[in-house]
């Protein structure tokens, strides 16, 4: 049995308003990278391009192949490769792949609720609230998120194969295959085969015979799953308490967290918004489960991590409350069927979806507007910060440089690699220090927009 809601009656939506909808997403988007097209390099930029700087291609393929390296993220890290590689230090082609996988996820999510929900109306309705977000902000203007903007990309294509192709070996092989990426990508992307399950438990009429003939399925799934636990889960589990991986496995921490991120989706509303959304799921019950059981599901990787809280953790996430949305719309569509005739609801749909599209993003403009000028700020402080090395020369080899100021949110390990990578020498060292030592020869400053040598 299928996991979908019936299909419309409306089969056909003349060409003008396809056009039209299909216009509005793409305006939407267009929009959204239009909206941080000042983007730079971030401090995680910094970090993960000295990882990898160094690193040969067959390097770079051995962590993707190795179940057990213990490679941070590697199929991000090969991204920075192949970008820092024929791009060097320029950051459009960064952001412009960035935002193309931002594009495909969207596609992607309007593909799996197209077949879940069986209308291309309501899909298209789920799918506008994921384009543009404020609390997305930082997956549009920082490269550092291609691990979440793969992760949800394979997570998205491995659901829809899931959902659309009997299972065979070869395309359980594949199903697997892509698990694998998942994980490597992020490793909230552990979650996709709970996902799975969860899937064939809401769409199943008999579970006992359900579990009989899925449960072999999961097997290399499991597997995979059980190595990536034992080789990295352990390994990213913070001791201190202060750690940004400390897990803190309590009830109460997990209702703490619900509730920061809740508040993120929509501020005060973020709840209240949920809970009408998962009210008028109530007509599918089962595929109401499912979608809130996803957005469950797939933040509890980091849910119980209580110094490593983030806005933009909602990306993978939010295909369930995309699909609660799209639930909704669906049941305005039925009810607009009844009191419309089929000639005038496609174009009153084709309206609605333009509206709903432009008034969620016109919103998403409004709140971002602070959120945007701080990373505008930011991105500035760091060009300048990166030309402003530039301009000093070649250091002498095992060089130390000494700053009394640096940019906004740089550590001395932030400070290090990015002085390392403008530079491109792995000899030269950075220390952040309140006065510069007396024998210093290198005694920099970054002052009013820039880098200085000081006296």
């Amino acid at each position: 049995m299928v996991l979908v809601a019936r299909r419309s009656a409306l089969r056909r939506t003349p060409g003008l308003a396809k056009f039209a909808v299909v216009f509005a997403i793409l305006l939407t988007l267009l929009f959204t990278f239009r909206l941080w097209s000042f983007s730079y390099f971030w401090t995680d930029d910094f970090n993960n391009i000295a990882l990898i700087r160094s690193q040969s291609a067959l390097q770079m393929a051995s962590h993707l192949a190795d179940p057990f390296a213990g490679t941070f993220r590697p199929v991000g890290l090969l991204a920075y490769w192949a970008l820092f590689h024929a791009f060097g230090l320029n950051p459009l082609p960064y952001h412009l792949a960035g935002w193309t996988l931002h594009a495909l996820n969207t596609f992607l999510i309007f593909l799996v609720l197209r077949r879940l929900l069986r209308s291309s109306f309501a899909a298209v309705a789920g799918t506008a609230p994921f384009v543009l977000r404020v609390n997305f902000a930082d997956i549009y203007w920082s490269f550092g998120t291609i691990f979440e903007l793969l992760a949800c990309a394979f997570m998205l294509a491995g659901l829809h194969g899931w959902i659309k192709f009997r299972k065979s070996v070869p395309v359980l092989v594949a199903l697997t295959g892509v698990y694998v990426l998942a994980i490597k990508s992020k490793e909230m992307a552990i979650s996709l085969v709970a996902v799975w399950f969860l899937y064939e438990c809401c769409a199943a009429s008999d579970l006992r015979g359900m579990l009989r003939r899925v449960l072999p399925w999961f097997v290399a799934p499991v597997l995979v799953m059980a190595l990536f636990g034992y080789a990295k889960v352990g390994a990213m589990r913070g001791v201190d308490p202060r750690d940004p991986y400390f897990m803190d496995l309590r009830f109460a921490t997990m209702i703490q967290g619900f509730g920061q991120y809740f508040s993120w989706l929509y501020g005060t509303w973020g709840l209240p918004v949920v809970a009408l959304l998962a009210a008028a799921a109530f007509a599918r019950p089962r595929l109401g489960v499912f979608f809130l059981g996803y957005t469950f599901i797939t933040f509890l990787p980091v849910i119980f991590l209580p110094n490593h809280r983030w806005p933009f953790f909602w990306y993978i996430p939010f295909f369930g409350i995309a699909g609660l949305f799209g639930m909704a719309a669906k049941e305005i569509q039925v009810r607009l069927r009844h009191a419309l005739s089929i000639k005038n609801l496609a174009s009153v749909n084709a309206a609605l979806l333009v509206g709903w599209t432009l008034a969620h993003g016109g919103m998403e403009f409004y709140r971002s507007r602070a959120t945007r000028a701080e990373e505008a700020r930011l991105a500035g402080a760091f060009e300048s910060f990166v030309e402003g090395i530039r301009q000093i020369g070649q250091p002498e080899a095992e060089a130390v440089l000494y700053f009394d100021r640096v940019p906004p949110n740089f550590t001395p390990q932030i400070l290090e690699s990015a002085v390392r990578v403008v530079l491109d020498r792995n000899d030269i060292h950075a220390e952040i220090v309140p006065a510069f030592p007396a024998a210093a020869r290198w005694k920099l400053s970054f002052v009013d927009g820039g880098v200085q040598r000081m006296q």
